[in-house]
């Protein structure tokens, strides 16, 4: 039989090493939630500044797409015509949350956001690259003689997402055309 003298703190001696293995364990796991938490904010934060940025260049494209290209409020009207005068406009458009602002013809300032959590600010610049004829419809003739000639006008729109508390922000580029009447 052992005698309580002949221990001498074994017990004590044992369970400080359980407890200090533990205690590693539970700090590496820590910093392992932790590291896997930021890569999950990361990517979260990547995906949303893409979605801006695509969300923004859809509207353009819808605008361009459905927007009659005589109204004076339509991005075509506006690049065309800005084009003819040998200008070479450059046009801004916001995304916003709310109903009134879901496209607004301006660049987007510091309170424009487009989500409820007031993270994201997404907008887009278009310009247009030039124009060239229009294979096959080149020129039409009207029954009274006269013709109409058509011209593809080309616009590259370059899309903007961008969250600022986390300094992250995606660019995307999109390059379109239109077949218009020709200037």
């Amino acid at each position: 039989m052992t005698s309580l003298s002949n221990q001498r703190g074994a017990a004590l001696l044992v369970a400080l090493m359980i407890l200090s293995i533990v205690s590693i364990l539970g700090v590496v796991a820590m910093r392992t939630s932790m590291f896997n938490a930021k890569i999950t904010t990361t990517a979260q934060v990547s995906t949303i500044t893409f979605d801006g940025a695509e969300s923004a260049l859809s509207a353009v494209y819808n605008e361009a797409v459905f927007m009659p290209q005589t109204d004076p409020g339509s991005i075509i009207f506006q690049l065309v015509n800005g084009y003819q005068n040998g200008v070479s406009e450059v046009i801004d458009r916001c995304i916003g949350k709310n109903k009134g602002e879901l496209f607004m013809a301006k660049a987007c300032g510091q309170s424009d956001v487009a989500d409820s959590r007031q993270l994201l600010r997404a907008g887009s610049r278009t310009v247009m690259k030039g124009f060239s004829s229009a294979p096959y419809l080149s020129s039409i003739s009207s029954s009274g003689g006269s013709s109409v000639n058509f011209v593809w006008y080309e616009f590259m729109s370059i899309g903007k997402g961008e969250v600022a508390v986390f300094d992250a922000e995606q660019l995307n580029e999109q390059h379109f055309a239109k077949i218009g009447i020709a200037f």
